[in-house]
């Protein structure tokens, strides 16, 4: 089943065209990774699927139903946001966050029930933070803090997940095993869509993989279709080297500027 679709999507800012005819589906069970370099277009499509931005021509269906129209209340229903960097400014505590996941279910009113309550401690167990569930935010490593706002996404409980840069500044083991509690959300009857740096991440994560280039589409497909050496020169302008180990998983591993 089709939980998320974009429809030939164009966006510009002040004149500059940013995305020009983006079109893909997300089916659930499917993790599709976007990639591209710095300026194609990566950050705004995710806006766009969420109805944050609004694109100049074209569509975003959640659940088969048009974004344009719907309340943001029940666009949160059908899609939680974890952006690059999440962070708080204020001393909440780690429950206190994810509870916020609630939010477009509860309202500004109605208190907590024992369907929220199942919905934050299994985020919280899901994601290994109900362990420091009464420490503030603030407190906690990279690493900790970034499970804390995935758990608030999981607590949104939306069929669809959508990921800026989620591995950003944290180190290799917490950036794999965030983005792999995703896959396993996925797994579970969901779908994703991330933004992501590591190509090799990517490869590992992903059953397709979107590459953008100046707001295009240059490719679309499995890792092993769309990851190789020629389109990395094409679109990243590196000579990359595409193996596999022992296990068959792709690696990716740059060179340098292509010559």
């Amino acid at each position: 089943m089709t939980l998320l679709e974009a429809r030939d999507l164009r966006f510009a800012y002040d004149g500059r065209e940013v995305l020009s005819g983006v079109s893909f589906a997300v089916a659930e069970g499917e993790f599709l990774g976007v990639i591209g370099p710095n300026g194609s277009g990566k950050s705004t499509l995710l806006r766009i699927l969420l109805g944050i931005l609004a694109p100049a021509t074209g569509e975003v269906r959640l659940g088969g139903d048009a974004i344009r129209s719907m309340p943001r209340e029940r666009i949160a229903r059908r899609a939680a946001f974890l952006p690059q960097g999440a962070h708080s400014d204020f001393a909440f505590t780690v429950r206190e966050i994810v509870a916020m996941g609630r939010t477009p279910w509860l309202g500004r009113f109605r208190p907590e029930g024992p369907g929220d309550h199942a919905a934050i401690a299994g985020a919280m167990r899901q994601t290994g933070t109900d362990p420091f569930a009464d420490r503030l935010v603030t407190e906690l490593s990279g690493g900790e803090r970034q499970r804390v706002f995935l758990a608030r996404a999981f607590a949104q409980e939306a069929p669809v997940l959508v990921l800026d840069e989620p591995n950003a500044n944290l180190d290799l083991l917490h950036a794999f095993h965030l983005v792999d509690l995703v896959r396993q959300r996925v797994r579970r009857s969901a779908a994703a869509v991330a933004a992501l740096h590591d190509l090799t991440l990517a490869a590992r994560v992903c059953d397709r993989i979107l590459v953008l280039q100046e707001g295009r589409v240059a490719a679309l497909g499995s890792p092993g279709d769309v990851l190789t050496p020629d389109l990395l020169r094409g679109v990243f302008g590196v000579r990359a080297r595409v193996s596999r180990d022992e296990d068959g998983h792709l690696l990716v591993g740059v060179q340098g500027p292509a010559a």
